[in-house]
């Protein structure tokens, strides 16, 4: 672990130019701050796309972690960078990267509400009911926080309606204890147990 390097605060700041510049100067790709977080977290975080792709075609490792389990994708699902995140895949991120807690990058998008996210992650092989640290499914995220869109995409990527976490708590019981009943009527369209919503 280490200090913010310039191939840091050219990820960042997204000039692919200078992250050229400076690897053929010998610069570190997979340098790392005080956090564990590569250069090429940093292009994630911001969705700076092209710069990524550079990074990753000079050697950046797409599947690096940082100091709490988290890869490059987690870093773009969470911020909504959906072009970043389908390149950092198709450049050979892992599509279910699981941090301390569990958590993958699609379960940080349905976290956020962010439908196009999913759509897009599980289209690239996110697993739908990845399962975090305590049994808990994206679907099962998106419909406690309330977001219709996120349920209706996890839907119809394949999420199953009646996840059980392992206490009989399922997406319907979570969509119903917050009152959304557009996500309520999306889960039980989509074949969850109406019983299971008290």
């Amino acid at each position: 672990m280490g200090e913010i390097t310039d191939m840091h605060k050219a990820a960042y700041q997204g000039r692919t130019q200078a992250v050229i510049a400076l690897a053929e100067s010998g610069e570190d790709l997979n340098a790392r701050d005080e956090e564990g977080v590569s250069p090429l977290f940093f292009a994630a975080l911001k969705g700076h796309r092209e710069t990524a792709i550079m990074l990753v075609k000079l050697g950046a490792d797409p599947n690096a972690r940082e100091e709490s389990g988290l890869a490059p994708l987690h870093f773009a699902a969470r911020n909504g960078h959906v072009e970043t995140a389908v390149e950092l895949i198709n450049l050979g991120a892992d599509p279910n990267p699981r941090e301390d807690s569990g958590f993958t990058p699609l379960h940080l998008a349905a976290t956020n509400g962010l439908a196009d996210m999913a759509t897009a992650l599980t289209k690239a092989g996110a697993d739908t009911d990845a399962r975090e640290n305590n049994g808990i499914t994206p679907l099962h995220l998106a419909a406690w926080h309330g977001f219709p869109e996120a349920t209706i995409a996890l839907l119809e990527a394949g999420s199953d309606p009646n996840a059980d976490e392992g206490n009989r708590i399922t997406p319907l019981r979570l969509a119903g204890r917050t009152g959304n009943a557009k996500t309520v009527s999306a889960l039980i369209k989509a074949g969850a147990d109406p019983d299971t919503l008290y």
